[in-house]
C-alpha cells in the first residue's frame, strides 16, 4: 500500500507542475510524462501511459484557470483510482 501511495502522490504532484503557471516548474513536468520513471509507474500500476501523456498535453495548452480546476479532477480520480481500489 505504501508504494502504491507513493506512485499516486509523484503521478499527482506531476499533474500539479504541469498545471502550474509558471514556466520554470510546468515545462520541465510535461517531460515527466515522457521519462522512463513514468513509463516505469505507469507498467506498475497498470496506468495507460498514452491517455496520460495526451491528457497531460492537453492540460499543458489550457489556460491557467482551466488546468487547476482539471488538475483538482484529475487528482481525485487518481485518489479514487490508484489509493481506494485495494
Amino acid at each position: 500500500m505504501q508504494a502504491k501511495r507513493i506512485d499516486s502522490e509523484v503521478l499527482k504532484q506531476a499533474i500539479r507542475d504541469v498545471a502550474s503557471k509558471r514556466p520554470e516548474i510546468s515545462n520541465p513536468a510535461i517531460c515527466y510524462f515522457y521519462s522512463i520513471d513514468f513509463k516505469r509507474l505507469c507498467a506498475r500500476r497498470g496506468i495507460n501511459e498514452l491517455m496520460i501523456r495526451e491528457s497531460m498535453e492537453r492540460l499543458f495548452f489550457q489556460s491557467f484557470l482551466s488546468r487547476q480546476s482539471v488538475a483538482k479532477k484529475m487528482a481525485a480520480i487518481i485518489d479514487r483510482e490508484l489509493i481506494d481500489h485495494d
